[in-house]
């Protein structure tokens, strides 16, 4: 008889007969016995749900056999690179190539006696983690005077590091690299505005994460040249604007008021941009005539330029002038004529 058979393979086995008679009439005859492997038993377990980018592990567990004692573990984590081996540890940590990525996955592991193994499967749930987004500075507020451009940078972190999405409510946004770095958004408006501005990166999972922060053109004044001229006193005078220019856009297509103070106490009147008549009282007599002027956009932003009015002095003209022809001596001429100024 065999006796205990522990390990597979074959047993020599006697078989022998006694008769009832007691006669020691002893038949026997030999044969082989088969003995099979009964495979191990064990459970296999994970440490998740994990969020992405966190450590994770496979174990085995309560690991039985009817004979072996000694076993060998394999493990299959779904990443293309088929069963591994671990040798004899029973828990194994998973490669941060499959924790990177959201989602289910199914782990396999085997069970080694030497002869045969068992195979267990166990499923790892990796959560997925949007974006994180930072503000360089913490800068929740872009101001710049209309016609110039905003811009706004920080850094991105996705614990997946697949490729991340930027879009933006107003203006572009840009990134130097596709899992993590720093974004750069910015924006050149064509007038003065106040806007809520918000950014949105999306990940390869399409989970969200949005950025907002204020927005605002301050509006800026038109530049002008403001040109006076000179005159004799009693001719006429004109002051005119030229190069005039804004920032904006649409300021200059909606055009420009223009306003002139002569120092006459009549303070600022509407007026023309070019050829605005000087008033005539002012231009009588020689000296200098400090005109003001102001170019107003659309949004009522104004400047103010100065221009001069030369009136340069003449001299009395006589006119009809006569003499008393002839007189005695020690007798009295007489001069008579007219004069303007």
């Amino acid at each position: 008889i065999c006796g205990e058979v522990t390990e597979d393979g074959h047993c020599h086995v006697q078989l022998s007969v006694t008769y009832n008679d007691g006669k020691n009439t002893v038949p026997s005859a030999d044969t082989r016995l088969k003995v099979s492997n009964v495979l191990p038993k064990s459970l296999l377990s994970n440490s998740g749900p994990v969020d992405q980018g966190s450590a994770a592990t496979v174990s085995f567990a309560s690991v039985s056999d009817p004979a072996d004692t000694e076993f060998s573990y394999f493990y299959d984590f779904g990443d293309g690179k088929g069963f591994v081996s671990a040798s004899d540890s029973v828990t194994q940590a998973l490669p941060s190539s499959v924790l990177s990525l959201a989602g289910s996955h199914i782990i396999k592991g085997r069970v080694h006696d030497g002869s045969g193994y068992s195979e267990y499967e166990t499923t790892l749930v990796v959560r997925d983690l949007p974006v994180e987004l930072t503000v360089d500075n913490n800068q929740s507020r872009v101001v710049v005077n209309e016609g110039s451009t905003a811009e706004l940078t920080g850094t991105f972190t996705n614990q997946g590091g697949a490729a991340v999405t930027f879009t933006a409510s107003i203006g572009t946004v840009t990134a130097d690299s596709a899992g993590s770095g720093q974004w750069h958004w910015q924006y050149t408006p064509d007038d003065n505005m106040s806007e809520s501005v918000l950014i949105t990166a999306t990940d390869s999972d399409g989970t969200e994460t949005q950025l907002r922060f204020a927005l605002m053109f301050y509006n800026v004044a038109p530049q002008a040249i403001l040109t006076g001229m000179t005159i004799d006193e009693g001719q006429t005078a004109t002051v005119s604007f030229t190069d005039v220019s804004d920032t904006s856009v649409v300021d200059e297509n909606a055009g420009f008021e223009y306003f002139y103070n002569f120092g006459d106490g009549n303070g600022f009147v509407a007026g023309s941009a070019t050829q605005q008549a000087v008033p005539q009282g002012l231009l009588v007599d020689s000296g200098v005539v400090r005109v003001q002027g102001q170019v107003v956009d659309k949004d009522g932003a104004a400047s103010d330029f100065g221009a001069e009015i030369i009136v340069n002095n003449v001299a009395p003209l006589l006119t009809g002038l006569s003499v008393t022809p002839s007189v005695d001596e020690n007798g009295t001429v007489t001069l008579q004529g007219s004069f303007t100024d």
